[in-house]
């Protein structure tokens, strides 16, 4: 005769409950530096590329208006955001800098470091003197990305 055996599941112990918590501690303790660092990496590449588009933006504006454009640079280092402002000194009526340029504020890992805090495109889209800036995360003080503007 067959006699039939039942085996009763009580779902998981707190033994393994607290192994798996520690499994995953150990997973995370590992991965958290790596996931800083790639961010680090990304908001750096995003701060550059912005950067260098609102050189070119300030430029090539200095070119097709026929005056000056000056790029502002905020780098106060209590502020916990760093800022690119664009400004049309001589202005005609015919211009409306605030619809022609749109701030730009930096992630608030990176911190821009530069020569001077404006930089000025003649109406030819020229400066007087390159300018070197740098960028450096503040996660990753070995993440920096140098900058000359001429």
């Amino acid at each position: 005769m067959l006699q039939s055996t039942k085996v009763r599941s009580r779902g998981i112990s707190v033994l393994e409950l607290l192994i798996g918590l520690g499994v995953l501690t150990v997973i995370l303790s590992v991965s958290a530096p790596t996931l800083n660092k790639t961010t680090a990496r990304a908001d750096m590449q995003s701060a550059l590329k912005n950067l260098e588009l609102s050189i070119q933006l300030a430029r090539s504006a200095a070119r097709q208006l026929e005056t000056d454009v000056v790029l502002h640079l905020e780098t106060d280092p209590r502020a916990r955001h760093h800022t690119i402002t664009f400004s049309v000194p001589k202005r005609e009526p015919k211009l409306n800098s605030v619809a022609l340029f749109e701030d730009y504020m930096f992630p608030e890992d990176i911190r821009l470091d530069a020569e001077s805090n404006t930089v000025r495109f003649n109406y030819q889209g020229e400066i007087e003197s390159p300018i070197k800036l740098r960028l450096v995360s503040n996660l990753d003080d070995n993440l920096t990305q140098r900058l000359l503007i001429r």
